[in-house]
C-alpha cells in the first residue's frame, strides 16, 4: 500500500461540514488524515475519536467516482472558508 496526498479535486463546505472528493472512490479505512492546512486544523483522523466522520458515502455514477464525507458535529469549522486548502492523506493499493 502506498500513501498519497490529495491536494485538489475536492470541494469543502465548512457550513455543512462536508468534503466531496471527486474522481476517487474511497472507503473509510483508506483515509488516514484530513487537515485544513490554511487554518492548521485537523478535521478527520482515523486514530482519534474526536475527529471522526458523521457519515460517509462512496459512489460511482456514469463512471465518475465520488466520495462524500460529512464531519462529526463536534468538529469545529468555525472561521473556515470553502476556499481553505485541505490536505487529504489516503492509503491506496499500488
Amino acid at each position: 500500500m502506498a500513501k498519497r496526498i490529495i491536494l485538489e479535486s475536492y470541494t469543502f463546505d465548512p457550513g455543512s461540514k462536508t468534503i466531496v472528493i471527486n474522481g476517487k472512490y474511497l472507503r473509510m479505512e483508506q483515509v488516514i488524515l484530513i487537515t485544513n492546512v490554511t487554518k492548521s486544523t485537523v478535521l478527520f483522523n482515523f486514530a482519534d475519536a474526536n475527529y471522526r466522520a458523521a457519515s460517509w458515502s462512496a459512489t460511482t455514477t456514469d463512471n465518475v467516482e465520488t466520495t462524500t464525507i460529512v464531519l462529526d458535529p463536534g468538529t469545529s469549522t468555525t472561521g473556515m472558508l470553502n476556499t481553505d486548502k485541505l490536505s487529504i492523506l489516503v492509503e491506496e493499493s499500488n
